[in-house]
């Protein structure tokens, strides 16, 4: 990517210069952070396939010849941590039929 294409994604996904801190030692730790969320992004999105990360059911007028962008990338690792932690809640339920359909909800809910 290029740096121009660098730094609006940071600023639109990942949170940079959005931290309101009043020492510069503060403001360097948080933009670390920032570059860090979004490596650690795209290292776990590396390995996945693009229907995996991109759902564009809602929208379709979107291209679905696009390759996924930082954001959706993003909402697809949010995504996938959210359900593994409702699976976690929910547990051992008799009906996975039920269960899948209740995740799916609250997801769609959540995002």
């Amino acid at each position: 990517m290029s740096i121009e294409t660098m730094l609006r994604v940071a600023l639109q996904c990942a949170g940079l210069g959005q931290q309101q801190a009043r020492k510069l030692a503060t403001n360097v730790g948080s933009t670390h952070l920032c570059w860090w969320a979004m490596t650690i992004t795209e290292a776990w999105a590396w390995n996945q396939s693009e229907s995996e990360i991109s759902d564009r059911s809602a929208s379709p007028c979107n291209d679905r010849q696009r390759r996924p962008s930082h954001g959706e990338k993003l909402s697809s690792w949010r995504r996938r941590v959210l359900r593994e932690e409702i699976i976690g809640v929910l547990g051992d339920q008799p009906n996975e039929v039920e269960k899948a359909d209740l995740v799916k909800r609250i997801l769609d809910l959540a995002t």
